[in-house]
């Protein structure tokens, strides 16, 4: 709703009760943002800045030869700790 109003963290602490109410919000949410909206007029928020931070990651899926059936017949505790007493190989 307040972006279609195109009201962002600028415009926001300019804002008051009527303008909350002629948006239409029910009274909790109105009350939730008169309070913030006076936290940012007092200078006691900052408003947020974007950030986005790029990672690397790298998935390992890995499927035992008759999992399967083992899970079957092996309550979960037991067949967690399994994959962990296989042997690995690095062959492809």
């Amino acid at each position: 709703m307040l972006a279609t109003e195109e009201i962002d963290l600028e415009i926001l602490p300019e804002l008051r009760e009527e303008d909350f109410e002629r948006l239409g919000l029910p009274l909790g949410p109105r009350r939730k943002l008169i309070k913030a909206a006076q936290a940012l007029r007092a200078g006691g928020v900052e408003a947020p800045t974007p950030s986005a931070e790029h990672r690397q990651l790298t998935v390992l899926f890995c499927d035992l030869s008759g999992s399967t059936l083992l899970s079957q017949q092996l309550d979960p505790e037991s067949l967690r700790g399994l994959p962990a007493r296989v042997p690995c190989s690095d062959r492809a």
